[in-house]
């Protein structure tokens, strides 16, 4: 019996030490929690990733060490020149509050123009192996919240059109981290914009018509109707776009493809200049600040009470769209010494049927528990606080009706005045191509196409 005994007992060792042991499991996610799935759009998927920015960056300033010195400037949208590759590139930066250094590493996923994920391999976009670990990063000094500060250059791509990048730590893509948008354009066909009223006169004071003629001059379009697909994206958030835009006219003798619609197929509500606060500095108060204390573990910054907008007189102010600027005032070296500090939102308003969120390019434009305020019934007042680097920062109140779209009107108003910014996108796609080409792509301000 006894015998029978220990050999049972070695059996079940030598079954359970032949399991394979799986590297790529990550502690960060608690058993029996599923992992989220990769979202096609700009996304974090850990609490800990913040202050995630990818913008146009010269080659000449990346070394293998980055530039911590720099004076920060709002992020420019994700798009870059095929052209000029060599000189330019997409710079991924992000910050990990669990400040011990990780394993991350990115890959790019080439998309169609509804973004999903197209039928490439990747050596038809790409020149390296699919699989790039990102080395460059520091740990933040002298701030109260440590992080680790990451950066990663995008390398060169063949061809033009849309991209998702994907961060993911270890060996394990299902371990995400983060997902971006970008896009690599041509400059084949030129876009010329011109912002107008609305054509309907109830809208003529609250939207903003985006009119323009696409140039093919030296390029052969068939079948434009059916070959070419226009977006229009305003103020950097892809949640408020236009979608596939067909020219109304083809003027095949000034090579002219012509979006003059009139029934606001192009039209968007015009929004109001964004509310800000300027946190560059922890020592004195700033644009927009109330209070700061600092005796905590985290500083806590609450901002003056906001109130509603809507309806009330058109003011201009200065803001940067919905973008923030990451920013140290004392030292200038924003990317490593700009601290985190929990900021309290406030704003004095009527109690809304539906949730009432926080919104702006910090939050990727998405309602997130987070960024979600509460309501104090007893002082008539929603508020929040949030987690924010230091800097200026642009963000927006809104209500998010059941269709899950932010409705801004109450809080912000809308304006055919505003300043808004604005980018079109001209694909090529013909029923033979295997894949979408992003021709034309322009960048304006409202005021300045007026």
């Amino acid at each position: 019996m006894r015998t029978r005994i220990i050999f049972l007992y070695f059996l079940v060792f030598a079954c359970f030490s032949c399991l394979p042991i799986n590297p790529g499991v990550s502690t960060d996610t608690p058993s029996g929690q599923s992992r989220p799935p990769l979202a096609y759009e700009n996304r974090s998927y850990k609490e800990s990733i913040r202050t995630v920015i990818l913008s146009p960056s010269n080659r000449s300033n990346l070394s293998g060490s980055f530039d911590v010195s720099a004076r920060e400037e709002p992020a420019s949208p994700a798009a870059l020149s095929l052209s000029i590759q060599n000189q330019q590139t997409l710079l991924l930066e992000f910050d990990d509050l669990q400040n011990s250094s990780k394993d991350y590493r990115g890959k790019i996923i080439h998309c169609t123009r509804n973004w999903k994920p197209s039928l490439l391999n990747d050596i038809e976009f790409l020149n390296d192996f699919n699989n790039f670990p990102i080395r460059q990063h520091r740990l933040s000094m002298g701030t109260k919240v440590s992080y680790n500060h990451y950066e990663w250059p995008i390398p060169s791509l063949k061809i033009s059109g849309n991209y998702l990048l994907v961060v993911y730590e270890g060996s394990d893509e299902k371990n995400l981290v983060l997902s971006r948008r970008f896009v690599i354009y041509e400059n084949v066909l030129s876009v010329a914009p011109l912002v107008m009223f609305s054509n309907d006169v109830a809208l003529n004071k609250k939207n903003q018509r985006i009119q323009f003629d696409i140039s093919y001059n030296g390029f052969q379009l068939s079948n434009p109707q059916q070959d070419v697909h226009v977006w229009i994206r305003q103020n950097y958030n892809w949640q408020a776009s236009i979608q596939d835009l067909k020219p109304r006219r083809v003027n095949d003798f000034e090579r002219k493809l012509i979006y003059d619609y009139f029934d606001q197929e192009n039209e968007f509500l015009g929004l109001n200049e964004f509310r800000r606060f300027d946190m560059q500095s922890l020592r004195f108060l700033g644009f927009n600040m109330a209070t700061i204390d600092r005796d905590g573990k985290i500083t806590q910054v609450t901002l003056q009470t906001d109130r509603p907008r809507g309806g009330k007189a058109y003011l201009l102010n200065p803001d940067f769209n919905g973008r923030a600027r990451i920013e140290h005032f004392e030292t200038g070296r924003g990317k490593i010494e700009a601290d985190y500090a929990q900021v309290v939102f406030r704003i004095k308003a009527e109690k809304q049927a539906n949730p009432v969120h926080i919104l702006g390019q910090a939050w990727d434009w998405e309602p997130k528990p987070e960024n979600r305020l509460s309501y104090d019934a007893e002082n008539g007042i929603y508020q929040g606080q949030l987690l924010l680097k230091q800097g200026e920062h642009n963000y927006a109140y809104a209500t998010m009706a059941p269709s899950q779209k932010p409705d801004f009107s109450y809080w912000e108003g809308n304006y055919q005045q505003t300043e808004n910014d604005y980018e079109i996108y001209v694909y090529f796609e013909p029923p033979s191509a295997r894949f979408p080409r992003l021709l034309g792509y322009r960048l304006f301000n409202s005021n300045e196409s007026r």
